[in-house]
């Protein structure tokens, strides 16, 4: 259902509960797909999250369809953004995780002591090397080492 025609029939609605002075409750469900994988997506119960991201194009991609985009684009290009904590470099919604074998802080300077924090993993027998800089984020980046 389009936008708009969800906003057309909410109005209706509003319209003629004011019009007959009836207060009604009504429930409004959207189910949304994955342009992908064409399943229907879900949102987690007591999640903060969507259930989906958004690509360039405005198609709606289910989490475990970004978990492959990104692997795809690992692979594909040997660079990768996302998040790095207690050893695991993942994706934003965790549909696709890799454990680190090895960490070690550093001096950095801008974000002082233990700032920068160099870690290294091991994907589909490929080793590539990862950075997080600063005590306030997650993000990261790692990239495939040369041998």
């Amino acid at each position: 259902m389009e936008k708009r025609r969800i906003t057309g029939v909410v109005s209706e609605l509003i319209y003629n509960n004011l019009k007959t002075k009836q207060m009604k409750t009504f429930e409004l469900e959207i189910t949304e797909t994955c342009t992908v994988c064409k399943k229907e997506i879900i949102r987690e119960e007591g999640g903060c999250g969507t259930g989906y991201a958004i690509d360039n194009n405005g198609n709606k991609i289910c989490y475990a369809c970004c978990g492959e985009a990104d692997k795809k684009t690992l692979l594909e290009t040997g660079k990768l953004s996302g998040y790095y904590s207690h050893l695991v470099f993942t994706n934003w919604p965790g549909s696709f995780k890799i454990k680190a074998y090895y960490s070690r802080d550093s001096w950095h300077n801008f974000a002082g002591r233990n700032g920068r924090t160099d870690f290294w993993l091991n994907f589909e027998g490929k080793h590539y090397h990862g950075v997080h800089i600063g005590h306030d984020n997650e993000c990261a980046t790692i990239r495939l080492l040369k041998k």
